[in-house]
């Protein structure tokens, strides 16, 4: 019998799985994923099928149906990983707890291998799920053996990475809101950010020739630099199925982030303090007090004049002080004023720009979501929404107050999003103004700007009002985000596929309540070729998303003494 002292004990991971398997949301999350995965899985194989008069034509067509489910999963795990790992520890570390799980005899490297497995295991659940299609698709054939053990040993490299991203993320963040946005920043300027700089640096003139020319020309190591760090490109990189050497990498890119969870982990356990970005512009705030007032000028006070709680939400966050945005976003400005100039100089099309914009409205739902489902549950976790509710203002005036911050943010969003749309106006149609395709084409990127963004943060709000715990009031939000996103469009595609309508049918019109689906077609110029087009389905979309805006703002305001539960107990 082998020794007690050689076998592990994991009580946390123990701890974590028993409680992620009582929590009805894992289940909740499991049905959504499945759900989705399903749905794009019949339309894949409907699509494909649609190709193929008789049933035995079908066999041979395995490849793009396990490429859909490559993508798929990929995006996937990119998507909720992040939501059911960033919190991790910063939850700990808002309810006070961290500081006795240090005290245990478990080490920092123990602490955060069982937070971090316990997330892989539960992620794993969810990709056990596509198994059977999987099996599906290998009965279609068409798929040699290193294509689908590449595949599927780059989905977990995958998990390995975002998982390991994440929990770095939440051992340094001192909130979870913070943890969350800053997760998916992370994860998007490493599969998109920098394949996009990459690309257009390889198309750039400063460049004679591709990363891939040279001494290295032929061998495994032929492929963009770039391409490196995200498992998905090494999937067509690499059709041989020779991704060990080429994912090195990657793996390297897991170890750096578990290094810096495990060095987080004890240097920023105490939640205490400003966040050193708001202590940093404080400080420049002194700082220039200190010269007006050696210049002779007055300095105001900045006092709550009518709305206090908006001024406090104003002045403690960073992200909602006008100063603090300016300074902000004035470099992220003048960076994606270079990159659009980069763009421009090197002939990108049109499809350039609208990937652009739609990689920036995805982070900014992502922004205004968790920062809208934090509004409310941040103060219940850190259990100050007691204190606020004893004041004589209105319950509606609160939240009413408290919105004002993302209100802020969200018109700093837009900007960003309306300077690529004028940026590409003069660089693409300044001589095609007569075309009424570019125009509605134009109009449509304009209203996915300004509608779509405040629809789905009052949709966060009014979650965040609803859920008591501010980690699962963020998951919920992020899923319900996605499954209005995805979800919706999945389920309206597939049965279009199956009875083949055409363009002018007016089901065809229904894909608009999927904001994936009206920025593709508001993107690509399709929005003009459906019934009523350009203009009738632009104005049915911005009535649709002008009125989720309205209802989830109303239901917000008008319920909110319930929603506070300032009668009742908290």
């Amino acid at each position: 019998m082998l020794n007690a002292r050689y076998i592990p004990s994991l009580p946390l991971l123990a701890k974590e799985l028993l409680e992620i398997s009582a929590r009805k949301r894992t289940y909740v999350l499991r049905c959504v994923f499945a759900t989705m995965l399903f749905i794009g899985f019949a339309v894949a194989y409907v699509s494909a099928s649609s190709r193929s008069s008789r049933a035995l034509d079908m066999l041979g067509t395995g490849a793009p149906i396990f490429e859909f489910l490559f993508v798929a999963l990929f995006i996937g795990i990119a998507f909720f990983m992040p939501a059911i790992t960033a919190g991790t520890i910063t939850s700990e570390k808002e309810q006070g707890t961290l500081v006795l799980l240090m005290l245990t005899p478990m080490r920092p490297w123990e602490l955060v291998a069982q937070k971090y497995l316990s997330r892989l295991i539960a992620m794993g659940g969810f990709l056990l799920l596509a198994l059977p299609l999987f099996a599906v698709a290998l009965s279609l054939g068409g798929i040699d053996e290193d294509s689908m053990w590449a595949g599927l040993y780059l989905l977990v490299v995958t998990l390995l990475q975002v998982g390991a991203v994440s929990i770095a993320v939440s051992a340094w963040c001192r909130g979870s809101t913070m943890a969350f946005f800053l997760s998916y920043v992370v994860v998007a300027t490493m599969y998109l950010g920098i394949p996009l700089i990459g690309e257009v640096l390889r198309n750039s003139s400063m460049y004679g020739r591709s990363y891939g020319n040279g001494l290295l020309t032929g061998t495994i190591l032929d492929v963009e630099h770039w391409q490196f760090i995200c498992p998905a490109f090494l999937f067509d990189a690499r059709p041989d199925g020779r991704v060990l050497l080429a994912s090195v990498p990657a793996w390297i890119s897991v170890a750096a982030f578990l290094l810096i969870a495990r060095f987080a982990l004890i240097r920023r356990a105490a939640l205490t303090g400003a966040n050193p970005l708001l202590r940093c512009f404080r400080w420049l705030d002194h700082a220039f007090n200190r010269i007006d007032r050696r210049m002779g000028r007055k300095v105001a006070v900045d006092l709550p004049a009518m709305d206090p709680v908006a001024w406090r939400e104003v002045n403690r966050r960073s992200l909602a002080n006008v100063r603090y945005l300016v300074r902000i976003f004035l470099p992220v400005h003048v960076c994606l004023f270079f990159l659009l100039v980069g763009m421009g100089t090197n002939q990108v099309g049109g499809d350039g720009y609208a990937v652009l914009s739609c990689v920036l409205l995805s982070l900014s739902v992502l922004v205004l979501v968790v920062m809208g489902a934090g509004v409310v549950a941040t103060e219940r976790s850190q259990q100050t929404l007691e204190v606020l509710l004893t004041t004589p203002m209105s319950a509606r005036d609160i939240v009413r107050q408290k919105v004002r911050a993302l209100t802020r943010m969200r018109w700093v969003l837009t900007v960003l999003l309306l300077e690529i749309l004028v940026f590409r106006l003069l660089v693409e149609t300044r001589s095609r103004w007569d075309d009424s395709s570019d125009v509605a084409r134009v109009l449509g990127a304009a209203e996915a700007a300004i509608v779509i963004p405040p629809a789905f943060a009052w949709m966060a709000a009014w979650i965040g009002l609803r859920v008591r715990r501010h980690g699962r009031a963020v998951i919920i939000a992020i899923v319900a985000a996605v499954g209005w996103s995805v979800g919706v469009g999945l389920l309206l595609l597939a049965p279009l596929l199956i009875f083949e309508p055409s363009d002018h049918n007016p089901i065809v019109l229904f894909l608009l309540l999927s904001p994936v689906a009206f920025v593709g077609f508001a993107e690509s110029g399709e929005i003009s070729r459906l019934p009523g087009g350009p203009w009738v389905p632009q104005l049915l979309a911005c009535a649709v998303y002008a009125g989720v805006w309205w209802y989830f703002r109303s239901r917000s305001l008008r319920n909110a003494d319930d929603l506070l539960r300032r009668d009742g107990p908290t």
